[in-house]
Parts: C-alpha cells; sequence; structure tokens
C-alpha cells in the first residue's frame, strides 16, 4: 500500500480539527504507511498551543505560517514538506467515517489514468449530499452535484467521472501536484496556484489535469460529513477575484465543459416547445450530444462565451477595474453593403442586408441603429408595402421588428451575445421586401431577352428597388455611444466615448517573486501602497528575470491588469522598451507612466537617457540618484525611498546557519550579480583581518549568490577568505525570510561598498536593532551616522577600468580599511556600544522609512496630480 501524506491547513475552528484529527485516526486502515501535515494559517484560537502538544507525534508535522498565506499557500507548503506517492488534501472541518479511503486509494492504484479523485460529502447539520463532484452548466456556473445513483448502480460502477471535484476531500498523485506548470511565460510554483484566495484553486487544478489528459473521479462509495465553509468561514469576499482568475486561465476548456450540458437542454426546451429552438439549432445539440462530433458546436461556443462575458462585466464591476478600451485602428470596424444614394445623403441604404463588425471592448450593453423609414412615393406602386428588419449577432437570431412604422426608427438588441476577445459580427436583413428583391433580380437577368415591352417595363420599374431604399439607417450605436454617424463627413466616430480618467491610484509592476534587490524594491512599494490606503494593483512584471523566481509574498495579489491611472515600473532602464513587447501597447497608454530607477554612480550613463521616451516622471530612492538622474534626463525626478517593515525573526536564528554562539559575528551580504567589484566584500575580508589577526573571539559571515553565473568573481572570493579559521560563506540563494534570520543572527553589518543606491542591506540590519559599519558616501551615508552606526571615510577615486554599466573614468569611492578595523574592533570589544548604536539605528530606521511614512509620500504627489489641468 502506497504512502500517503495528508495535509490538513488550519484557521482557528480548534474544536473542529480536534475532531477532524480523532477521526481521522479512527478510520485510518492500521497497516497504512502515512503522516499527517497540519500546516496552521496563523490561528489566534489557541490551535498554536494545541499543535505543540503534537510535537511527540511522529506521524504528526506542524508548519506554522506567522500570517495568514491563503489555502493554496498552506497546501503547497505542506505538499514539499510530504513524502507520500498519494496527497490527501482534507479540511480540518471534516468528520471521517469507516471505510472513506480505502475506495479512494483503489481507484488511483488501479486506474493510471485517474489524477484527482474525490468522495462524497454529506452536510453534517442534515446528512444532506453537498459534493458528489463538480459539473459545469450551460450558463458557465459550477454546481456541485448532490444526487447519486442507485446502491445497484454504485457497486457496478463505483467512480463517477467529472470535469472536477473540491478539494475538502480529495486524493492526488504527489507528482501531478508538484509537476512544473507556467502561467503565461512565468514560471509559477508546482502545486494549487496561489492567485486563488481561498476559492477556486481545486478547479483549477482539476482542469490542468484534464488539459494534461488524466481524468477527474469521484469515488461513490466513499463518504465524509462536512461541516460546510466551517474551516474558512461563510462570507467570501474573494469570489469575484477568484472566479475572474478561473475564467481567465481556463475560458476555452470551461465552454468545452459546459457544451454537453447546452446540448441536453437544447434538447430538452426543443421537446417542450419546438418553436423556441431553432431546428437546426436542435439538430446541432443532438449531433453533439449523440457523439457525432466532438467538437463544440459554434453556437454553444457564442452561447456560453457570452454567458461567461456577462458574469465578467458583474466580476471587473464588483472588483472596481475599468472597461478595457477599444481599439483606435480604423482597420477593425468593418462595414458593408450600407450605402450612399441620390435619395439621402445624411443617411445610408442597402438592397437586402448589410454586414458591420465591431472589435473587442466595443460592445457590452446594447447594439442599436437609429435612422427612418421613408413613405411611399404615391405614384409608384413598387415602393408600397410594410418595411421591418431582421438581426442576427455573431449568426444568431437576434430580434425581429416588423412593421417598421414611417418615420423614425430605433431598434437593436440590449444583452447581445458577445465573447471576450472577440469581434461582434452584425448582420441586419431586410424583411418586407422579398417580392421586390425577386422581381429586381428577374429584370437584371432577362435585361437582354427580348421581352414584350409591358413586361420589360413592369421589371424595369423594380430595379432600382425603390421600396427597400426607404428604410435609411443614420447612426449606429454600441453601449448607447455613436460609433458611426452619417451626417460626418468621416461616419466613424472611433472617439465615440468620452474617456473617464482612470481612478487614481498605482500600478505597482514588478518582479514580485524575484529574490534579488529590483524584486525587493517592488515589494517595498507595496507595503507602503498598502500602508497609506492607496488604491493599488500589483502587477506581476513579464519581461524575463534571472534570479530565483521564488518570493511568495505578494503572489495572491498579483494581477494581470493595471486598473489605476499610474503605472510605476520596477525596472532597469536598458529593458524598458521591452515593456510593450510583453504587456502589450495598451498597458502604458493614457496612463502616468513613472519608472523607479536606481543609480550608484554621480553620473547617469548617457546610453540610458533614451529610456526616458517611455515614461513621464522617475522615482528613485535617494537624494545622491535623484541628483546623478535629474542631471542628464529631461523628466521631473522625485525621492521616494524603500519602505523598510517585516516580519521580525523570533529567537536565536545562529543554529540555523551553523554559527557560534560564543563570538561577536560581522556579517556583509551581497550579489554576485550586482558586480562585486562595487559591492567590494575584499575589503570587508581585509579590515576583518587587519582588526584580528588571531580572530580571538570573533566571526566573518560572507553571504553571496549566483556563483555559477561568475566563477571567476567567486574564485576571487574564496581566494580571499583563505587562511581565516572562523569565517561561514553561504553562497544558496536564501528566501526572504531566512535573509532576515541571518541578518537578525549576527552582532555588526559591515558595508564597505563604494557606491549604493539605497543599501538595503543595511537599512534592514539597521530595522533590526544591528550596528552597521558603512561607507559614508552615496545613498547609505544619507541615513547612517555617527549617532546610529560607525561610517568609514572614504578617498574617491576613478575607475580605471569598466565594470558592467559602471564606465572608466567615473567616480565611486574607496572606502578606508583601516578605519572600518577600527570599528570592527571597538564593537566586538563594547557590548553596551552595540546595543546603543543598534538601538538609535533602528529608530531611524523606523521613523523615516516606515511604510506609512514612505506611502505619505505617494499620497502626496498623487494628489498634486488632482490639481494638475486636463
Amino acid at each position: 500500500m502506497p504512502k500517503v501524506s495528508f495535509i490538513i491547513p488550519l484557521y482557528n475552528s480548534l474544536p473542529l480539527t480536534q475532531a477532524c484529527l480523532r477521526t481521522l485516526r479512527e478510520t485510518l486502515p492500521t497497516d497504512l504507511d502515512h503522516e499527517i501535515i497540519f500546516v496552521d494559517d496563523g490561528s489566534t484560537d489557541g490551535t498554536r498551543d494545541w499543535l505543540k502538544t503534537l510535537r511527540d507525534d511522529p506521524a504528526i508535522q506542524v508548519i506554522l505560517n506567522e500570517v495568514n498565506c491563503g489555502y493554496a499557500d498552506s497546501n503547497n507548503k505542506g505538499a514539499h514538506r510530504a513524502t507520500g506517492e498519494f496527497l490527501a488534501l482534507v479540511n480540518s472541518d471534516l468528520e471521517f467515517l469507516p471505510c472513506w479511503l480505502e475506495p479512494m486509494l483503489h481507484a488511483l492504484e488501479t486506474d493510471p489514468s485517474l489524477a484527482i479523485v474525490g468522495n462524497v460529502q454529506r452536510r453534517v447539520s442534515d446528512h444532506a449530499i453537498d459534493h458528489a463532484g463538480i459539473r459545469f452548466r450551460a450558463n458557465a456556473k459550477l454546481e456541485h452535484i448532490q444526487q447519486l445513483p442507485s446502491a445497484a448502480s454504485i457497486r457496478k460502477k463505483p467512480v463517477r467521472f467529472v470535469p472536477a471535484v473540491t478539494a475538502a476531500c480529495c486524493l492526488v498523485r504527489r507528482d501531478l501536484f508538484m509537476a512544473p506548470r507556467r502561467d503565461g511565460i512565468i514560471p509559477a510554483q508546482p502545486g494549487f496556484r496561489v492567485s486563488y484566495r481561498n476559492g477556486g484553486e481545486d478547479v483549477d487544478l482539476c482542469l490542468e489535469q484534464l488539459q494534461r489528459g488524466y481524468r477527474i473521479g469521484v469515488c461513490l462509495n466513499s463518504v465524509v460529513l462536512h461541516h460546510v465553509s466551517a474551516s474558512r468561514g461563510k462570507g467570501r469576499p474573494n469570489d469575484e477575484a477568484n472566479s475572474r482568475n478561473l475564467f481567465g486561465y481556463w475560458r476555452g476548456q470551461i465552454i468545452n465543459l459546459c457544451a454537453a450540458d447546452w446540448a441536453r437542454e437544447k434538447l430538452a426546451a426543443w421537446r417542450a416547445d419546438r418553436a423556441s429552438v431553432p431546428t437546426r439549432v436542435a439538430l446541432t445539440a443532438l449531433a453533439y450530444r449523440l457523439g457525432l462530433t466532438n467538437r463544440t458546436p459554434r453556437v454553444a461556443w457564442l452561447e456560453i462565451g457570452s454567458a461567461i462575458f456577462y458574469e465578467e462585466l458583474h466580476w471587473r464591476k464588483a472588483l472596481g477595474l475599468p472597461r478595457p478600451p477599444a481599439s483606435e485602428d480604423a482597420g477593425d470596424y468593418v462595414l458593408q453593403k450600407l450605402q450612399e444614394d441620390n435619395l439621402q445623403h445624411e443617411t445610408r441604404a442597402f438592397r437586402e442586408a448589410f454586414q458591420l463588425r465591431l472589435p473587442p471592448g466595443t460592445v457590452e450593453k446594447n447594439i442599436f441603429f437609429n435612422g427612418f423609414v421613408l413613405p411611399p412615393t404615391k405614384d409608384r406602386p413598387e415602393t408600397h408595402g410594410d418595411l421591418g428588419l431582421r438581426l442576427l449577432i455573431n449568426g444568431l437570431p437576434a430580434g425581429t421588428h416588423f412593421p417598421l412604422p414611417e418615420g423614425h426608427f430605433n431598434v437593436g438588441v440590449n444583452r447581445p451575445l458577445v465573447v471576450t476577445d472577440e469581434p461582434v459580427d452584425v448582420r441586419v436583413e431586410l424583411i418586407g421586401a422579398e417580392r421586390q428583391n425577386l422581381l429586381a433580380w428577374l429584370g437584371r437577368v432577362t435585361r437582354g431577352l427580348p421581352l414584350p415591352g409591358a413586361w420589360r417595363q413592369f421589371l424595369e420599374a423594380h430595379r432600382a428597388q425603390l421600396k427597400n431604399r426607404r428604410v435609411r439607417v443614420s447612426q449606429i450605436l454600441a453601449d448607447d455611444a455613436v460609433v458611426y454617424d452619417f451626417k460626418k463627413r468621416r461616419p466613424l466616430r472611433i472617439n465615440r466615448r468620452e474617456t473617464k480618467d482612470y481612478p487614481l491610484g498605482l500600478n505597482v509592476v514588478g518582479w514580485f517573486r524575484a529574490e534579488l534587490g529590483i524584486g525587493e524594491s517592488a515589494r517595498c512599494m507595496a507595503r507602503a501602497t498598502a500602508a497609506a490606503g492607496l488604491d493599488h494593483a500589483f502587477v506581476d512584471m513579464k519581461l524575463p528575470c534571472l534570479n530565483r523566481m521564488g518570493d511568495d509574498t505578494f503572489t495572491a495579489q498579483l494581477q494581470k491588469t493595471n486598473p489605476y491611472r499610474v503605472n510605476v515600473f520596477h525596472i532597469d532602464p536598458p529593458v524598458s522598451r521591452d515593456i510593450d513587447h510583453h504587456h502589450g501597447d495598451n498597458f502604458r497608454h493614457e496612463r502616468y507612466n513613472i519608472a523607479y530607477w536606481a543609480w550608484e554612480l554621480p553620473e547617469f550613463p548617457d546610453d540610458w537617457v533614451a529610456a526616458c521616451e517611455f515614461y513621464d516622471e522617475i522615482w528613485t530612492p535617494s537624494a545622491f540618484c535623484r541628483e546623478a538622474i535629474a542631471a542628464k534626463t529631461p523628466l521631473p525626478v522625485h525621492v521616494m525611498p524603500h519602505a523598510i517593515e517585516f516580519a521580525e525573526p523570533v529567537g536565536d536564528q545562529r543554529g540555523r546557519f551553523n554559527l557560534p554562539t560564543d563570538r561577536t559575528t560581522f556579517l556583509f551580504l551581497y550579489d554576485l550579480n550586482s558586480y562585486q567589484e562595487r559591492k567590494n566584500p575584499h575589503a570587508v575580508i581585509e579590515a576583518y583581518r587587519q582588526a584580528f589577526p588571531d580572530e580571538a573571539g570573533v566571526h566573518l559571515v560572507i553571504k553571496t549568490q549566483n556563483p555559477e553565473r561568475n566563477p571567476e568573481t567567486y574564485a576571487r572570493l574564496q581566494k580571499a577568505l583563505a587562511g581565516l579559521s572562523h569565517t561561514t560563506l553561504i553562497t544558496e540563494t536564501l528566501s526572504r525570510e531566512d535573509v532576515h534570520a541571518l541578518e537578525a543572527a549576527c552582532d555588526v553589518f559591515v558595508s564597505l561598498h563604494r557606491s549604493e543606491g539605497f543599501g538595503l542591506a543595511v537599512a534592514e540590519c539597521m530595522y533590526l536593532g544591528k550596528p552597521v559599519i558603512s561607507t559614508d558616501w552615496s545613498a547609505t551615508a544619507e541615513f547612517v551616522d555617527a549617532d546610529n552606526g560607525c561610517p568609514v571615510p572614504v578617498d574617491l577615486i576613478e575607475l580605471t577600468e569598466t565594470h558592467g554599466p559602471y564606465q572608466q573614468g567615473q567616480i565611486w569611492a574607496n572606502p578606508r580599511v583601516p578605519a572600518a578595523a577600527e570599528a570592527m574592533r571597538r564593537l566586538a570589544a563594547d557590548p553596551a556600544l552595540r546595543t546603543r548604536l543598534g538601538a538609535n539605528a533602528a529608530r531611524t530606521i523606523r521613523e523615516r522609512f516606515a511604510p506609512s511614512v514612505v506611502g505619505g509620500l505617494y499620497a502626496k504627489r498623487l494628489d498634486a496630480m488632482r490639481l494638475w489641468p486636463d
């Protein structure tokens, strides 16, 4: 029997959790190899104290999230820890009944095509069926199946194949759960997508497995009891965002899954009232239901896709997202067979029908046609008779208007069949002129034949189709706004709407998941934006990034759209031209675009100035950067420092990194990709050697990353450390939490950089109350002084060779190593001095760079924008 890892995410509801564990253990097979992994998501009701009582149980593991990370992230952490072949994803609000697990295990072991298997869940309150699978309805709604076949049928066929099951209780193959996946061009972590927030993750996972060619099943002879919604509460504030996510990822596949129910409903409606469903549609539904075709019928695609479209309008309204812009390219608007003639120059006429194509984004609510019907000519009987219009939207009937009265008309359709990202095709047909059209055709085809004069005169009178031309179209409207106005010399009104400003707020765009400085820059801004209560969207940068994408601090809040007026891009200037390629031409359109740049030297590179064409303004983290950038660029430059705040590590952290507990520990950390010559670790090592020739009572930690991309530079670093007995070199990429733990584990931070644009590591260590020894030049000199640290005097020198973007001939600092060594000796010998400087350092950072303070600077700048003239 394979090993099973039970993953149980927790958030409060301790009594339910205790009942869950008790009934789980009572019902497990005695010979089952298993482990139980609890992942607590910041519980506050005593759950954590109870978990401590389980520490000695070898079958139980506990993971504690310091903040509420959400259902997806909690399960993913459990899956990373798990060692079983199968993962049992179970909610803490379940009560298990005897023999619930065996049928599920048997199904997975005997059917390799099964990726996930769920079971029957009955409500604890009344034992009614809450879940026996999930199906997709013709109206694009997801629905829990709440019916079971007969007992005889279940014995004969115990597994029901369905599109999806709930993860409240399911069994999934671990290798499939942990298989790599991608979100567009961006690699995404295995397991549940963390872009969902407590809803939709399970359906998304099932659809992923269906796409890979696996099946999803429900074991009908496996039953558990469920306190429905108790584990996460009844309020579902994220439903709209989760649904929008799900349909955004899987719209096409969902339409295909809905098609079976569409066919069933159409046939049922046709049998009840044959006039209610066109025969052609009924035959199409019958052919699909019988399996004569596997391709989703076009009519089903349109009707289901339109239902999704109107759901998306609801989600967009609920989330406060703006309307997507319609195309401004005249070539995307097509109007055929509606022609000007000599009867009315301010209107258009047509013979039998005309065609209209409008691009995506033009139509959401309605399409209408304004015009009028001319009276017939008294002495021309061929112009007499009633006329009307028939509308077809995307090939399907959308309304008949017959007869039209003489005079003005306004005909159209509300809530037309519109599918997201597809153009809208409209056909308008003339009714009441069929005889006229036949006679006109006869007149044309018999024109060269020797017909009697009376016949020829009769047919010639109808060839002009004057009756048809009595129907005149003056305007075409979409969503109550004029698209075509035939009174105008250029009737196409592309800019037909009054453009409403996007709401004033920040779209923070960056590599939120990247484990490097520019990624942390975006995360700092996100903290400040949220702390100030500003309207915001956090948008994941789609441009490629070399560093590991493992930081999930803001993953659950990331989105692809930028609904607010101001974009702030955390990006290096040279790759600015790639924004439009990866995010689309409209991403910057009609926005106020700000670049967040840092630069470490007094002179901004000439080659980077051209990047200003993509922006309206520049923000930068320090006055040092502002002076360098503003001297070269034509744009306004404002200082918006990084916001420094994070969860402080609790307890002694030295054991995590095998650091000595009886020595004064000095730390320096940097990324080899950031150019070792600028970060200057060799000066730190040399100062340490000078300060402590015998290394008595001290220890040096150098933390770096990306040695595989910088082998020569890394070899020089290793050589510099040779001969030292009390050093630790850490080269792997650490999570932000582990970086903060390392910073907390050490006594003093030393940064003898030649220049910094801000100095995130220096500021983070100060935030933790650590004294810092730092180069007294560039951005760090703006917040490190003799009262809160040990500034190291410098000599300014000229670069004698080029290092990456730092060109020969530029100026940077050479910190005086003997002064740094003296500072090291003083701090190692005087714990009271370390305490005093560290306390002052923490006060400096928390007062000047708190997220609320920095966010206030953003708010002040946005308030100023309100005053600007249009």
